[in-house]
């Protein structure tokens, strides 16, 4: 009986193990996913800044509504 209780508990503490260890490997591709988006996200808004020529004033307010959706964006997952 001793035998089949240590086997079972070696069983789940593997099982334990293994979730920690792809839970933790699943969130490291997310946070890999989500700083590619926002990466490609930053080179776009660039882009536009300078193929419209943009003032100063007109960037830093493009950057201030990008910051308030990534904010916002980032509000909505709390509640997911």
């Amino acid at each position: 009986m001793k035998d089949n209780y240590s086997a079972k508990y070696a069983i789940k503490k593997t099982d334990d193990e293994f979730i920690r260890q792809l839970v933790k490997e699943v969130r490291q591709e997310e946070r890999k996913h989500c700083a590619s988006l926002y990466a490609v996200r930053l080179v776009k808004l660039s882009s536009h800044v300078l193929d419209k020529a943009l003032s100063p004033s007109a960037s830093a307010d493009l950057i201030q509504r990008e910051s308030e959706n990534i904010e916002r964006e980032a509000q909505e997952w709390n509640y997911v």
